[in-house]
């Protein structure tokens, strides 16, 4: 916020997260949240007008150059696969904790245990997530940010669960509710504060982005239209439909559109502010191309020439020399027979890239469609989850309220309703993963036969594993 180099001498999306963070802690301890959160606010306002912004700085080293290797690369297979096994791993050792701590575990074996199986899901999650990317941009932006976010949220989590367990008072009381507030300061700063505050590589530098650069033209925008995105954005705020960030699935932003999902859209605030910015056409897709086509054909890249209808392939320079050599005495040009120049580019749009690195096209509808089926694959895992571990059945022996067990018996009108909805979620699972089937094959019906068998495949190893699960784990 005190940057002498920064853009903007006051940027109020500070002074907006302090204000939220302001009503936060003032409905923790108990205080006026308006009057915190305009304190906070006005504080974060005060210091960026008092600091000075546009002077040089002094005594202070230079930087230093950067690499030339600052390029965005693949992950290696192996990685990835170990990544697989430490998301298998600690998501084994979530179970196995919870487990552990509902059947022989009590008192404070009982919410340590139950804390740190939960911190184990968490690991789970971003061993999975890491799985999923498929990009190195240097070891903070892949590794360590990644691994902050998730050590404050283990750490709130485990605060948490072990004030509402454990019967403390006093100093020990106050260092949980530190071990609250703290990481949560944390992670937002780890969040929001850029990857080159921390010596990251600028990647607008890099060698991948001049390339995309070169390969999208001033002036394209993204095939995604602007009219699916808004109506998507609008769905989490019509009642009985609470599917957030399906517009972030739609343009190619697999991994917010996650976080959106399970998030309710940052509880709201972050769809808000994607609907207003789809609205004013400021909304980007993942390669940063602006979605502001509403409806009609296929993208034209503005004031550049319409790209001409690729019929048949042209052949290169030296097999079109080839193809004329044979008649070197006939003066007439041969009708409507072109030798393209050496210098001639194929035409640019924002689906076409040119250079050495090739992104393949983003078809929005086929990514919003294997969004959907994906969706409903994970409501198959956590059915079949629920089903293996017999959740009906301990809710009807009374946990975790015996009062939930005698209403759901007189909303049933007797007491064998647990057997029902472990075979009406037997058939269930095989639904969603029927429905997911067809929305995959949808989407990936451009793709080829072998993503399609593919697909078809990992849908049968989730069918199997879930059988598996609910007959033979417990």
């Amino acid at each position: 916020m005190t940057d002498p180099k920064r853009k903007q001498r006051v940027a109020l999306g500070h002074a907006i997260w302090l204000g939220f963070l302001g009503v936060v802690a003032g409905g923790i301890f108990g205080l006026p949240q308006v009057v915190a959160a305009c304190t906070l606010g006005g504080i974060a306002l005060v210091v960026q007008v008092a600091s000075p912004t546009g002077q040089a700085v002094r005594n202070v080293r230079p930087a230093k150059p950067q690499r030339s290797d600052a390029v965005i690369r693949p992950v290696s297979s192996r990685l990835r696969f170990l990544w697989m096994i430490g998301s298998l791993a600690s998501f084994g050792l979530g179970i196995f904790l919870c487990i552990l701590a509902g059947v022989e575990l009590h008192g404070d074996e009982f919410a340590f245990a139950v804390a740190f199986g939960v911190d184990a899901f968490l690991l789970s999650v971003l061993c999975f997530i890491m799985l999923c990317r498929g990009t190195f941009a240097g070891w903070y932006r892949y590794l360590v940010r990644p691994a902050l976010l998730t050590l404050c949220v283990q750490a709130i989590v485990t605060a948490s669960i072990l004030l509402g367990n454990l019967n403390v008072h006093g100093m020990p009381m106050a260092l949980f509710i530190l071990m609250i507030i703290l990481p949560s300061i944390l992670f937002f700063v780890f969040l929001f504060t850029p990857a080159t505050a921390f010596g990251a590589v600028d990647l607008r530098k890099s060698k991948v982005q001049e390339v995309r650069a070169a390969a999208m033209p001033a002036g394209a925008v993204s095939p995604a239209r602007r009219l699916w995105a808004l109506i998507l954005a609008l769905l989490p705020f019509i009642p009985f439909v609470p599917l957030a960030g399906l517009h972030r699935f739609y343009v190619g932003k697999i991994g917010t559109g996650i976080l959106w999902l399970f998030t309710g859209g940052l509880f709201g605030i972050g769809q808000l502010i994607d609907l207003i910015m789809i609205a004013l056409g400021q909304f980007k897709d993942k390669d940063e191309l602006p979605v502001v086509i509403w409806h009609g054909p296929a993208t034209v890249t503005p004031g550049a020439p319409k790209a001409q209808p690729a019929a048949t392939p042209k052949a290169p320079p030296a097999v079109a020399a080839a193809a004329v050599a044979p008649e070197p005495a006939k003066a007439e040009p041969t009708p409507k027979q072109e030798t393209p120049a050496a210098s001639e580019e194929p035409p640019s749009s924002a689906t076409y890239p040119t250079g050495t690195i090739i992104y393949e096209p983003w078809h929005p509808f086929s990514g919003l469609i294997c969004a959907l089926g994906h969706i409903l694959v994970l409501l198959a895992i956590l059915v079949g989850l629920a089903i293996g571990l017999h959740v009906p059945s301990v809710v009807a022996a009374g946990w975790p309220d015996p009062e939930l067990t005698q209403r759901l018996n007189q909303a049933f009108g007797y007491t064998q309703w647990p057997r029902l909805l472990e075979q009406g979620g037997a058939f269930l699972v095989v639904a969603l993963l029927f429905l997911a089937a067809i929305f995959i094959m949808i989407g990936r019906r451009r793709s080829g036969a072998f993503h399609l068998v593919r697909a078809l495949l990992g849908l049968g190893g989730f069918f199997w594993a879930i059988q598996l699960f609910s007959s033979d784990a417990i």
